[in-house]
């Protein structure tokens, strides 16, 4: 009704709705393109992962060449599962997406680091007159990244006085019994 349109032309530019591992294809990301086309053989940039795209798929799992705006596509050729909701941009050169993809990544430490905040003498005494809390130290592994996410937020809401759930790793891939 509103006749709402996208320009075609142009790098490709998105979001990640989905990723996962797939034990044939590596790492998959479903996109959502918002503006230009994305074609087989760009190099994109999802995060902190960047790749090129060596195969890509529509809804039915069929290979296409290109995906303009408001086609949904799977990406293969990433070095890694991106996060649900991250952009994700065409560039020009691997050498720029891997230094991009790098500084996203100490930027993305550093601000886990910063949320830790630096540990005080003074907390560490207010906390030995404390009562013991318990640590359930948890690793989580699921198919999709949405669920790895899903889970983990879901786990260190269940924290309380007595109990403290702590995450210590997440990741995507096959579920084996190992």
């Amino acid at each position: 009704v509103m006749e709402l349109s996208a320009p075609v032309e142009g790098a490709a530019r998105g979001t990640v709705v989905e990723s996962s591992l797939d034990k044939g294809l590596g790492p998959v990301a479903t996109v959502l393109v918002h503006s230009g086309t994305l074609r087989k053989g760009d190099i994109l940039l999802c995060g902190t992962q960047w790749g090129r795209v060596r195969v890509m798929f529509d809804e039915g799992n069929r290979q296409i060449a290109s995906a303009g705006p408001s086609i949904p596509a799977r990406v293969v050729g990433l070095q890694g599962t991106p996060n649900a909701g991250d952009d994700f941009l065409v560039v020009d050169d691997e050498r720029t997406a891997r230094e991009a993809a790098a500084q996203r990544e100490a930027k993305l430490r550093e601000s886990r680091l910063a949320k830790q905040g630096p540990t005080k003498l003074e907390d560490v005494f207010g906390q030995i007159g404390q009562e013991e809390v318990l640590v359930l130290n948890l690793m989580i592994k699921a198919d999709v990244q949405g669920s790895t996410e899903a889970l983990r937020e879901s786990l260190t809401s269940l924290s309380n006085d007595q109990i403290r759930v702590n995450v210590i790793a997440a990741g995507v891939g096959g579920i084996t019994e190992s």
